[in-house]
């Protein structure tokens, strides 16, 4: 079981994770795949969080299929319905987008689960040291990331309980939204008035830093790989 690395490290690797896996090349959405599983090896369970969000974007993955399945160019897959078969090339740029959009959830699981909120924000307060130098640019972002943490599950929680209307799909799905705007707007001025207190994690040793340049290497040697 691998140790749990100092917030700011970990964060640092989700970044660096997050960075290769969005291009969504394919030597990178596997290499990710095969840290995924490394990181799953070593953990003591699997992130609930990720698997939360997986649930939460089906209808994003639902219309990253879509768009990419009929809108990108090329010859069908099925020559004998070309009016509504997708192109092979669309089918393989949807399912690495799908991929890479699922093992970011996945990754991002891990550092919801792995880290309160307390050490990520000053994880991120850490990581933005050198910004001392724009102002209170440092400052702004932590107390953003802060509000944001703590606001995202109570919205979340009110949002599940919201009320069922009947009448039409549209006047139900306008009425929602209207709603939901309502409660976002309502939470928002709550958060302004609350209080907010970053942590003051201790540097990590240099050591430690090999993680993400070690992570960074993996996706990089993937992309020489493939070109």
């Amino acid at each position: 079981m691998f140790p749990r690395p100092h917030p700011a490290v970990g964060l640092s690797c989700f970044l660096v994770f997050a960075v290769a896996v969005a291009s969504a090349a394919a030597p990178l959405v596997l290499a990710g795949a095969a840290v995924l599983v490394a990181a799953g090896t070593g953990a003591r369970s699997l992130p609930a969080g990720g698997w939360r969000l997986l649930r939460r974007l089906r209808w994003l993955l639902l219309a990253l299929a879509v768009t990419h399945l009929w809108a990108t160019p090329g010859p069908p897959c099925l020559a004998s319905a070309p009016g509504w078969s997708p192109s092979c090339e669309a089918l393989v740029l949807a399912l690495r987008r799908a991929l890479a959009l699922i093992e970011l959830a996945v990754a991002g699981g891990y550092v919801l689960t792995g880290y309160s909120r307390e050490e990520l924000i000053g994880a991120l307060h850490l990581l933005a040291a050198p910004l001392d130098r724009c102002g209170r640019l440092r400052e702004r972002m932590t107390a953003r990331l802060a509000l944001t943490l703590a606001v995202v599950p109570r919205l979340a929680a009110v949002l599940q309980a919201r009320p069922r209307t009947g009448g039409q799909p549209l006047r139900r799905a306008a009425a929602t939204a209207a709603w939901a705007w309502r409660v976002t707007v309502a939470e928002a001025a709550r958060a302004a008035d609350t209080s907010i207190d970053v942590a003051r994690l201790p540097v990590p040793p240099r050591t430690a830093w090999l993680l993400p340049l070690l992570l960074a290497a993996v996706f990089a040697a993937a992309a020489c790989g493939a070109g």
